[in-house]
């Protein structure tokens, strides 16, 4: 008789960036939330209370992987002073103790020894400052926006280009083998894919859909495409259906009845429009990545890529 191979013990440490929902929600994962629920922040009393609740639960040989997300929170941040971040230290651990418990934590997962993998599912690829410590010690870091130069990868996030302080000795600290076995592709997913019923190809009622939401003016690239597609229609005979941003529900209802998406890339290149584009039988038109991803759509079957310097 075999026995069931039991489940994979996994502790979630979120800073409220990018809930873990995804291994949360995993009905083949046993996880503990150490803060479940990242947003609104609870007060000083309940953030004391689940920080006790968390460390109670980190005993030896309990769980088999710690899973930690982005930081951005930094006490020292850069430029500053030993007293500047003295006085960070005092004010938030009066004020949210959740910032320094993130780091006590953390410190109690080294000491038990436990695997750790990082994740950064934002759509701005990098290593902030708040999360170097947690950089330099994990096992392995995923990154949704991975860069295929790896040395790029440790970036801070910012307006500008910077490395994290961690990474100030580049390229010394940076060697590119060192980078690579520690970096791997993740991609952004599904949220719930129970979203999206399955829809005939007799129901779509337009060729062509695209999201130009309010933010779009600011993406150069997506109004290039909506020029050449509006100029383009008329010529291809495209029904084609330009909407602003759409409630959830109304949004997956107008891909269900479009046969093709635009997609472009927004802050980062990949974005849940791809993904919910192919759920609801919709394919999606990207433009080249950029990006390294994992189990990247095939094009051709999963959707198409637009090559920019193509002629045809």
């Amino acid at each position: 008789m075999s026995s069931v191979p039991a489940k994979p013990r996994i502790f979630l440490l979120e800073t409220g960036h990018t809930p873990l929902d995804l291994f949360a929600d995993a009905p083949e994962m046993d996880c503990f939330r150490a803060w479940p629920g990242t947003f609104p922040r609870g007060s000083w009393g309940e953030d004391i209370s689940t920080l006790s609740r968390a460390f109670r639960a980190l005993q030896p040989g309990k769980f088999d992987l710690a899973v930690v997300d982005l930081r951005e929170f930094c006490f020292l941040r850069r430029h500053a002073s030993l007293a500047d971040g003295l006085f960070r230290l005092l004010k938030y651990s009066l004020r949210s103790p959740r910032e320094l418990g993130h780091l006590l934590l953390f410190r109690k997962i080294l000491q038990l020894g436990l695997p750790i993998a990082w994740i950064n599912r934002t759509d701005r690829g990098g290593v902030p400052d708040g999360s170097a410590w947690f950089f330099d010690r994990c096992h392995a870091a995923f990154i949704r926006e991975l860069h295929p130069d790896p040395r790029m990868s440790v970036l801070s996030l910012g307006d500008t280009p910077r490395f994290s302080r961690r990474w100030t000795g580049f390229p010394q600290k940076s060697d590119p083998y060192f980078l690579w076995n520690k970096l791997h592709p993740i991609s952004l997913g599904l949220a719930k894919p129970e979203d999206f019923p399955p829809v005939s190809g007799h129901d779509r009622k337009w060729d062509v859909l695209f999201g130009y939401g309010p933010d779009s003016h600011d993406k150069p690239l997506r109004d290039r495409l909506l020029t050449e597609l509006q100029t383009c229609a008329p010529r291809l005979q495209l029904k084609l259906r330009i909407v602003d941003r759409l409630p959830r529900k109304d949004w997956i209802e107008a891909l269900n009845h479009s046969s093709l998406c635009f997609s472009p890339p927004g802050v980062g290149w990949d974005c849940w429009r791809h993904y919910e584009s192919m759920a609801a039988g919709c394919i999606p038109l990207l433009t080249y990545p950029t990006i390294l991803r994992h189990q990247p759509p095939v094009e051709g079957e999963h959707a198409f890529i637009l090559h920019q310097n193509r002629a045809d």
